[in-house]
């Protein structure tokens, strides 16, 4: 058997797929990029095709198919959120962390004077 030809197998007491030899199940899992999973989520809900025909031409399982079509759908209406909320959120973290440094630093500061006023 050629090692193209390896199926994937999680479990190895399932005997199903090919073995490199009678008692060994070879274990590889494939992974799918993002930029894969859209496409494959996007033809999936344009519905030209069936979700079994998209599945033998990517050759992907079709649960795969119908998660990322799901995962699709409900992580769209985010692209378009109003970026000036999330810009709002970044500075109020910023003016936050802005003034935890100031007042560190007062703090440091007026120790500094007590230690300067008790020497002189």
């Amino acid at each position: 058997m050629e090692n193209s030809d390896k199926i994937v197998c999680h479990n190895p007491q399932r005997r199903y797929g090919k073995y490199e030899d009678d008692k060994t199940v070879i274990n590889m899992r494939k992974t799918h990029n993002a930029a894969f999973k859209v496409k494959v989520a996007l033809e999936a809900t344009k519905e030209e095709k069936t979700i079994s025909q998209i599945a033998s031409e990517y050759e992907v399982h079709p649960n795969l198919i119908g998660q990322w079509k799901k995962h699709l759908i409900l992580e769209l209406p985010s692209i378009f959120l109003d970026r000036r909320k999330k810009s709002d959120k970044e500075n109020e973290k910023l003016v936050s962390e802005l003034y935890r440094q100031i007042g560190q630093q007062k703090v440091e500061i007026d120790w500094l004077k007590k230690k300067f006023n008790s020497f002189g």
